[in-house]
């Protein structure tokens, strides 16, 4: 854990435990000398490496348990010690890319590239002979001749004043240079639409979970889930735009009460995320809007079987290297015993620095607020 620290791969959650990331490219990206791992190819080599992504998460508190049986439950135990709660978390990218120096992106780039350029070579060649040595040497005269002395940088914008003034009445070579403009426009307008597809495009990815923890801070659970992100870029601004995030899981867990059954579950989660108003104090904050539902079986007859959860995050940068993240969630259940709404609050402080090697980050979080019984 202290090299994950070190490498700015753990942050704090508001279970009271640590996420590390377990992600080979993120490991390979911190451990880089220079940090700048990414570089001469390597990232192209590490393209399938990439599709793999994971979290070893430790110490997390417990859920509500009715440990007597007396039909009340004890509120959340929090973990004696790191190793008493590890969930391993561990997703596979196996559709799409958001990511633009991906080879597949790289690929379509050069093919616009190639129609481009043989749209410039026939346009190069239709321009080839419409202004004969003729017409040079009459705008220049002795300016061109071989022998003459070398011009000064003053006489040679003069001297292309004069060619392009004797010219200018020229039809074919004005219709040359609209050519030439449309061409350039294409040329920026391809780029454009290249980023609004890998930013718009669907990515998907599968992943499975699986808890182990102590007797005393809850049962044993696994899961799969499906995600999925859609953006929807901004056509006015290639480094802005929204994502829509979703999410279906499934787990099973072990039964809460002996000769019970093994408790199952079903949840759908939507997550909308966009940045705000460039033109405001904070224009490169990021907001997000999220909507889980979870459904449970084999439940305890006193459990509440449904859960509905409300979240609103806003990431604020108050400097290139300084973000505080805020969250506030809502439920209409704090514990599958506990039938009790609940509003959490969630404030952070983010920091990455680029001192001394490879970029790090640092994240502490905390929780302002809890109250219970709405």
């Amino acid at each position: 854990m202290s090299l994950a620290i070190e490498q700015g791969l753990a942050k704090e959650n508001d279970l009271g435990g640590v996420t590390i990331s377990i992600s080979p490219f993120d490991w390979l990206l911190a451990s880089a000398p220079d940090g700048h791992f990414d570089d001469n190819g390597n990232f192209v080599a590490t393209r399938d490496l990439r599709r793999l992504t994971g979290s070893l998460t430790v110490g997390n508190r417990g859920v509500a348990l009715d440990s007597d049986g007396d039909g009340v439950a004890e509120d959340p135990a929090d973990a004696k010690s790191l190793d008493d709660s590890l969930l391993l978390d561990i997703q596979y990218r196996f559709y799409g890319s958001r990511e633009r120096r991906d080879i597949v992106v790289d690929r379509r780039y050069l093919e616009r590239q190639q129609d481009l350029a043989l749209a410039a070579n026939r346009l190069a060649d239709q321009a080839a002979g419409l202004v004969g040595d003729d017409e040079f040497d009459t705008a220049i005269g002795i300016q061109l001749e071989t022998d003459a002395p070398p011009i000064t940088e003053p006489e040679c914008k003069a001297a292309a004043k004069v060619v392009a003034t004797s010219l200018q009445h020229r039809v074919d070579l004005k219709n040359r240079a609209v050519g030439l403009q449309a061409l350039r426009a294409s040329t920026s307008s391809s780029v454009d639409e290249l980023v609004k597809k890998v930013d718009g495009s669907l990515v998907m990815s599968v992943g499975i979970s699986m808890l182990d923890r102590k007797e005393y801070l809850g049962p044993d659970r696994v899961g799969v889930t499906l995600r999925g992100v859609k953006g929807f870029p901004d056509t006015s601004d290639p480094t802005a735009g929204e994502s829509l995030v979703f999410n279906l899981g499934y787990f099973s867990q072990e039964a809460l009460a002996e000769g019970s059954k093994r408790m199952r579950g079903a949840l759908l989660g939507v997550e909308f995320v966009d940045e705000l108003n460039a033109s405001m104090r904070f224009g490169q904050g990021r907001w997000a809007v999220s909507l889980v539902a979870e459904k449970n079986w084999e439940a305890p007859a006193n459990a509440k079987k449904s859960q509905a959860l409300l979240g609103l995050r806003y990431e604020v940068p108050v400097s290139d290297s300084i973000t505080v993240p805020f969250s506030l969630k809502w439920s209409n259940r704090n514990e599958l015993l506990q039938d009790e709404s609940e509003v959490v609050g969630h404030v952070g402080f983010r920091s990455t620095s680029t001192l001394a090697g490879p970029r790090r980050n640092c994240e502490k979080a905390s929780q302002f607020a809890r109250r219970r019984g709405f």
